[in-house]
């Protein structure tokens, strides 16, 4: 199976969200501390423009395509916002709840999960990628993230 990769760029300084699909140069702030915030001054990576030639890089976050489409065949990226609305039994008034649930994805370990996500008996995950809804990410938009919390 192919899969595409694609980026987006969160500049920090231009505090603009930009598309990369080909070559992407960049690397790794060498004093860049995980344990902090990430801002203009703790950015993990350091891009490069293609049509402005400078040798520092600009500070920002890279945000790889998971690969995935949201239930309008939008492109799920790590660090998207994305909310998903399911039915829940309320054993109170005996019927089905309708209701919303908002995090973001994330890259952990091996592979693209939802924040907070809940697993099954059996592992399986309880987010359906295909129902899901893209609303935002936690740069441009992060006050969606607090919708519901």
């Amino acid at each position: 199976m192919f899969r595409e990769f694609k980026f987006k760029i969160w500049d920090f300084i231009e505090r603009t969200m930009s598309f990369h699909t080909g070559d992407l140069s960049y690397k790794k702030n060498p004093i860049f501390k995980p344990d902090q915030e990430i801002n203009l001054y703790n950015a993990p990576y350091f891009y490069f423009k293609p049509h402005k030639v400078i040798n520092i890089g600009y500070p920002g976050i890279i945000m790889e395509f998971t690969g995935m489409h949201d239930i309008n065949e939008k492109d799920i990226y790590e660090y998207d916002i994305v909310k998903r609305t399911y039915k829940e039994f309320d054993f109170d008034t005996n019927e089905y709840v309708e209701k919303t649930q908002v995090s973001f994805v994330e890259y952990m370990g091996k592979g693209f999960w939802v924040n907070g996500e809940s697993f099954g008996w059996q592992g399986e995950s309880l987010w359906d990628w295909s129902k899901i809804e893209v609303i935002g990410n936690i740069y441009e938009t992060p006050e969606l993230y607090y919708i519901d919390k």
